[in-house]
């Protein structure tokens, strides 16, 4: 099956430029989810990340079947904490 990921990027959204392959919604959701942290760990690489950012992810016929949001991709800890 053929999937669209469509990233919301701050002001910005960036329209697939191509399809990612998956067997099934749940892989696909897998692949966003790796996708996001992907994107994330380049972020952190230049000194900025943004959680609020997320991926749309959309089937063959254009139908929305999940939404990973970056903070969600993530199991964040230390917050608030200083030493």
């Amino acid at each position: 099956m053929r999937f669209f990921f469509t990233l919301h990027e701050r002001e910005w959204v960036v329209e697939p430029a191509e399809a990612h392959e998956a067997r099934d919604v749940g892989e696909a959701i897998d692949n966003a989810i790796d996708a996001s942290r992907d994107i994330m760990s380049s972020e952190v690489r230049s000194g900025r990340l943004s959680l609020s950012d997320y991926i749309v992810v959309r089937n063959e016929a254009g139908m929305e079947v999940g939404k990973i949001l970056f903070r969600d991709a993530l199991d964040l800890t230390g917050l608030g904490q200083g030493h």
